[in-house]
C-alpha cells in the first residue's frame, strides 16, 4: 500500500489550494468574464426580472418569495463562470 504525502504534487494535477485562494482566484476571474459577456446578456436578466416584478405588483400579487427568487436568479445570471451554466438554465432566452 502506497502512502502519499498531502504536500506532494501529483504529475499532471494542480496542487490543492485553500478555500481562500480559490475564492480569490474566482474574484480575479469575474471582471474578465464580465467583459466577455454581451450587452444583451448583461441587461436581459435584470429587465425580465424587473418586468415580471412590476407586472406582479400591478396585479397585486407580489410577495416576498417572488423577490427572493428574482434575487437568486440574478445572482446566478451575474455570478461568473461557475454560475453561468445555472444562469443559462434559468434564463434560456438570454
Amino acid at each position: 500500500m502506497e502512502v502519499r504525502s498531502l504536500g506532494k504534487e501529483r504529475s499532471g494535477h494542480e496542487p490543492r489550494r485553500s478555500g481562500r485562494e480559490r475564492a480569490q482566484a474566482l474574484g480575479e476571474d469575474w471582471p474578465i468574464w464580465w467583459r466577455g459577456v454581451s450587452l444583451r446578456s448583461k441587461m436581459l436578466p435584470l429587465v425580465l426580472i424587473l418586468a415580471y416584478g412590476g407586472a406582479l405588483r400591478l396585479l397585486g400579487g407580489l410577495r416576498g418569495d417572488h423577490i427572493n427568487l428574482g434575487m437568486a436568479m440574478l445572482a446566478f445570471a451575474y455570478g461568473g463562470r461557475l454560475a453561468a451554466p445555472i444562469g443559462n438554465f434559468l434564463f434560456p432566452v438570454s
